[in-house]
């Protein structure tokens, strides 16, 4: 006997959920990163200082010499502090949401 086109068996809702602790898992490592990339922001910002002054490292150093490269360098560094302190807000906004809607879920289901 074969089972004709009108022979459909229905599919039960599972009877327990999901745990939640791979979107929790998920949240954190999403607030890591964000504080990963505000910590790589700040190597950016400690090129700034070091190009702008190289008497922080050693007192014999010289000036930096203002060519060009050093100019590109410089809005280079800034552009990347910039970028990486943006995408850690983005990514810290995106973590933080997921765990406050994880634990809202979690409080709603007691």
């Amino acid at each position: 006997m074969s089972a004709g086109p009108l022979d459909v068996q229905l599919v039960r809702e599972p009877s327990r959920r999901p745990s939640p602790w791979g979107r929790v898992l998920a949240g954190a490592v999403l607030v890591l990163g964000g504080l990963a990339l505000i910590g790589l922001g700040g190597c950016f910002q400690i090129g700034i200082l070091l190009l702008l002054r190289p008497d922080f490292i050693s007192h014999q150093l010289p000036p930096t010499d203002w060519s060009s490269e050093a100019w590109f360098l410089l809005v280079t560094l800034n552009v990347m502090t910039g970028v990486c302190l943006l995408g850690a807000l983005v990514v810290l906004v995106l973590g933080v949401r997921a765990l406050l809607r994880v634990a809202e879920e979690t409080a709603n289901a007691l």
